[in-house]
């Protein structure tokens, strides 16, 4: 069996298109053209207490990759080598993996693809799905895990949506996903699943962001052409 070690400081995932031009990810363009007001509101109050932001609101970021490591070593078969973590971050990760692979061994679900990174050249975007697989009827279907508090969350959704048009560009001859999920594992052991068959109006928003983006792309370009218009300086009288 193979090792893997996890390394939370290494740079995010590059997602390129098949003429070697970055492109942005799901997740980049949802924070850009969406406002999440409850995470300004987070950071208040962790400030108002006192606390830093990247120590303490860091911890559950670092938690949920531990967690998504240790769900993806789970599936594909490695080993998890977490020598490069927090041992307290890691033991509550690793609470998390178990709840989550009591929920797999009871979901009857055969894994296809784990932690599968994408491009699109025709949408223009790449992402990271968390999990493809087929159930007991044989049904494609996308799971995303989330460790929030809540998957009560339309970002959460449109990101969905965004993971099967994407999903279904990349594999034309794969059958379509049929259902998505949202699985929430949290610290406590508690679990949260939610299921979709139809995303029209989550698909309606991501394609209005894609277009958003497309047009706000157009002027951040237009923009970095331009001349400063430089201060002239007045003559003096003789």
């Amino acid at each position: 069996m193979r090792t893997e070690k996890l390394d939370l400081s290494a740079p995010h995932q590059e997602y390129k298109n098949s003429r070697g031009s970055v492109m942005p990810g799901v997740t980049s363009l949802i924070n850009k053209h969406i406002s999440i007001p409850e995470l300004v509101t987070w950071a208040y109050g962790l400030g108002k207490k006192g606390k830093c932001l990247e120590k303490h609101g860091g911890r559950k970021r670092r938690i949920g990759s531990i967690f998504h490591f240790g769900a993806h070593g789970f599936l594909d078969g490695f080993q998890c080598d977490y020598s490069l973590c927090d041992k307290d971050e890691v033991e509550v990760g690793l609470e998390m993996v178990d709840t989550f692979k009591k929920w797999w061994w009871k979901s009857g679900l055969d894994r296809i693809h784990c932690e599968i990174q994408l491009a699109s050249d025709k949408h223009g975007y790449g992402g990271t799905i968390d999990c493809v697989a087929r159930d007991k009827q044989g049904d494609l279907l996308l799971v995303d895990f989330k460790t929030s508090s809540s998957i009560a969350k339309p970002s959460y959704e449109i990101q969905l949506a965004a993971y099967k048009m994407l999903y279904e560009d990349c594999h034309p001859f794969d059958d379509d996903i049929g259902e998505v999920r949202l699985l929430r594992i949290g610290p406590d052991a508690d679990i949260e699943e939610k299921k979709f068959k139809d995303l029209t109006p989550q698909l309606e928003a991501w394609n209005a962001i894609l277009r958003l983006h497309a047009a706000y792309k157009k002027l951040e370009d237009g923009s970095k052409g331009q001349n400063k218009w430089l201060r002239r300086r007045k003559k003096r009288k003789a």
